[in-house]
């Protein structure tokens, strides 16, 4: 991972972070990680696992790839830390709601792509003289 992908990958996971309301110190218990690794990812200085990428994008309902583009996430899905009774939602059960959403937005995109591609190829297959 270049050093300019680690910056915008921190860049992304500390504006997630921020904008949910979690402490570095929670997202670090999430991620089973230590609070320095979370410091060192937020500034740009730790390369970050495709496992533990992948469980930041659970958590904060955000598509992997678009915690590697330079935009800030915003097709993420809004959600609550804490239930309508003032309880705190655990961290794991709100990644895995978001891992099923996440997994049907990759459904109906997949979808989507098959239909154009299949009515392109009937278009092509219809020519008339």
């Amino acid at each position: 991972m270049s050093e300019k992908q680690a910056i915008i990958i921190g860049n992304n996971v500390k504006f997630l972070r921020e904008r949910a309301k979690l402490s570095q110190e929670e997202l670090a218990e999430y991620l089973e990680v230590d609070l320095d690794f979370v410091v060192s990812l937020e500034n740009g200085d730790r390369n970050i696992s495709t496992g533990k990428l992948e469980r930041i994008s659970e958590l904060f309902g955000c598509p992997t790839r678009l915690l590697l583009k330079e935009e800030v996430p915003t097709e993420t899905f809004d959600y609550a830390f804490h239930t309508v009774d003032g309880q705190e939602m655990d961290l794991n059960t709100i990644a895995a709601i978001n891992r099923v959403a996440l997994n049907l937005l990759e459904m109906q995109r997949l979808q989507t792509i098959g239909e154009k591609f299949h009515s392109n190829k009937f278009k092509e297959s219809n020519i008339t003289f």
